[in-house]
């Protein structure tokens, strides 16, 4: 489909790649008529800098001010293309401690943007999809995989429930480094409390194609099989989302969506429009398997 709600740039991001008008640019060559422009949000202590930044001498205050930066000139790209590309701009959540649910209410409101990708990186303050290190470091301070995923279904469901974000970020993320552990039944229970909840609200659940990149050993996209046959039997809106880091990844894997989608009863998708009062509005896709998108998005990653 022509949609993807999440997105990043090398211009605001350090692990990312590429300025962020050549993504929209990007986006526009593939075909998208609708695409999110959400960079990670500012972390805020010393202590959750990442290695890249750290190496450059960053303070969490630049972090505040790249992202003040990105909101500038996304809203710039917003108006600039928006007779070719519908442009909506927010934020990805990185939950790290409890006060960071105000802080992601705050940034919203204080910056006016559209809307939230809800996402968990961390457990226990420890980043769990950037190594496998750091994975097993917070799995050892859980106690064990079970009680890592627990955990972060936990933390996940706290977000939902305290910021109700518009679209859920690849939700099973803490799957990265276990591919092959198997949903046990409390973990099971979790996930199905989190889904139903996202239901309850209205929350946009996306598949994302970044979980089939030929780095992770995921071998789809986000979210895990069982889980898309539980979003799919519960009514759940999907959305899709490439969760570009740079051009080469805009429209990652979108060649083999339609048949992805229609391995897995996907019929109907959904995503977001700006609208004056209410930032986004959700708009619906029926039959989307037979949109032209697919045949031009086809032809031309694969000339490209």
């Amino acid at each position: 489909m022509p949609i993807s709600s999440h997105s990043h740039s090398g211009q605001f991001c350090k692990h990312a790649f590429c300025e962020l008008e050549e993504i929209v640019l990007r986006a526009i060559e593939v075909g998208f008529t609708h695409y999110g422009l959400s960079e990670h949000m500012p972390r805020y202590e010393p202590e959750d800098l990442y290695e890249e930044e750290i190496e450059e001498n960053m303070e969490p205050s630049e972090l505040c001010c790249i992202f003040e930066d990105f909101v500038k000139e996304a809203r710039r790209l917003q108006d600039k293309y928006k007779d070719k590309i519908s442009l909506i701009v927010g934020f990805e959540t990185d939950v790290i401690r409890k006060d960071c649910f105000e802080r992601i209410k705050t940034l919203k409101k204080d910056l006016e943007l559209d809307y939230i990708v809800g996402s968990i990186h961390h457990v226990d303050g420890i980043p769990t999809d950037i190594s496998l290190e750091l994975y097993e470091k917070a799995e050892k301070l859980a106690g064990g995989t079970e009680l890592l995923m627990c955990q972060y279904y936990d933390q996940q469901y706290q977000l939902l429930l305290e910021v109700k974000p518009e679209v859920i970020g690849h939700f099973d993320l803490i799957r990265l480094y276990r591919p092959d552990f198997e949903f046990t039944d409390i973990i099971w229970r979790k996930i199905v409390r989190n889904v139903d909840f996202g239901i309850s609200y209205g929350a946009l659940f996306e598949i994302n194609t970044s979980g089939a990149s030929p780095s992770k050993k995921l071998k789809n996209p986000h979210p895990h099989k069982r889980v898309l046959e539980y979003l799919v039997e519960s009514g759940a809106k999907l959305t899709l989302s490439d969760d570009a880091h740079g051009t080469g990844d805009v429209g990652f894997w979108y060649n083999n969506l339609s048949q992805y989608l229609t391995d897995n009863r996907v019929t109907e998708l959904h995503y977001l429009v700006p609208h004056p009062q209410k930032k986004v509005v959700c708009r619906k896709i029926v039959d989307c398997l037979s949109h032209p998108f697919w045949t031009h998005c086809r032809e031309f990653l694969e000339e490209n």
